[in-house]
């Protein structure tokens, strides 16, 4: 979590957060990990206000993490 803050500091955009971040995860996240992290992902977009590109930038990071896309 304290690497997201920092990159997220340092990159802006989501879509280049994922790229950076996602093969990372990727690797050291187990199946179960991976499918809590989204469900985390969620809950935060739950308590503020998303942009209209939140559903793709979802999609892309389970891509990115290897899991099945709805």
């Amino acid at each position: 979590m304290i690497y997201a803050q920092w990159a997220l500091g340092q990159i802006g955009d989501t879509a280049i957060m994922i790229e950076k971040v996602a093969p990372f995860l990727r690797q050291q996240l187990t199946e179960l990990e991976k499918c809590e992290l989204i469900d985390m992902v969620d809950d935060a977009a739950c308590a503020v206000p998303v942009s209209q590109r939140y559903g793709q930038r979802v999609r892309t990071l389970k891509q990115r993490l290897g899991l099945q896309v709805d």
